[in-house]
């Protein structure tokens, strides 16, 4: 081989190396252009939640929202995030909204009796029941939202399986209980409360790599026209 067919194999490669490194940097369909598209999706996703959040009775329909969209758009890279979360919104509302009403209220009846029993003084064993109904009914709250968004159930099946779930799987349960506990000490004592519109798409972003393996246990299985399906992926 001659010195000037090496010295073009080496501007090939040279040529190459730079091509590649562009196309990492800067290209719109590398892994840093990408990441970066999905990063602000799901902040855009956060902020939107927090905002529909704001009346309270619609937490429920909110948190639907975000879990699909997040598993959907973000995950499985199929439609637009807002398109997505305000069709899934509008599909599931008046199951997600009685729902969320329901555990809202659940929640804030049970810290009064909670509070009631501290201050009458009342034995060990009612506060104590008092903290696992509690513990319960946030466990419940984990999963009854990605239930309704992936399943056309009513209201009475979507608690009857997300309390079967919580127990089934009890590990996946106990792991969000300790990483909710932790966020709220993080905001509390140490993170800005500035930081909060981060928190709901990549709380979900991380909760649906668990979720998503258990709520496939509970899908049936997928017929000719459903395995292209991204509910169906993994």
């Amino acid at each position: 081989m001659g010195e000037e067919e090496r010295l073009r194999l080496n501007d090939n490669e040279g040529l190459k190396e730079r091509k590649s490194i562009s196309w990492i940097l800067f290209d719109i369909d590398g892994p840093v252009i990408s990441a970066l598209t999905k990063a602000g999706e799901l902040l855009l996703l956060s902020i939107v939640f927090v905002l529909c959040c704001l009346p309270v009775v619609t937490i429920g329909p909110a948190c639907t929202a975000l879990y699909g969209t997040v598993v959907k758009n973000i995950r499985r890279s199929r439609g637009y995030p807002l398109k997505e979360f305000f069709s899934i919104m509008k599909k599931r509302f008046r199951q997600s909204f009685i729902a969320g009403l329901i555990m809202i209220l659940m929640g804030i009846g049970l810290y009064y009796l909670y509070g009631l029993a501290a201050k009458t003084a009342l034995n060990s064993f009612w506060q104590k029941s008092f903290v696992i109904f509690l513990t319960i009914v946030i466990a419940v709250f984990f999963y009854l939202f990605p239930v309704l968004s992936r399943f056309k159930v009513n209201i009475r099946n979507a608690f009857s399986l997300a309390f079967l779930m919580c127990g089934e799987h009890l590990l996946t349960t106990l792991a969000h209980i300790v990483a909710a506990a932790l966020l709220v000490y993080l905001f509390i004592f140490i993170v800005p409360i500035i930081c909060l519109p981060f928190v709901p798409g990549i709380w979900t972003l991380l909760s649906s790599f668990l979720m998503e393996r258990i709520l496939r246990k509970y899908m049936p299985p997928p017929s000719e026209e459903d395995r292209g399906k991204w509910y169906y992926e993994k």
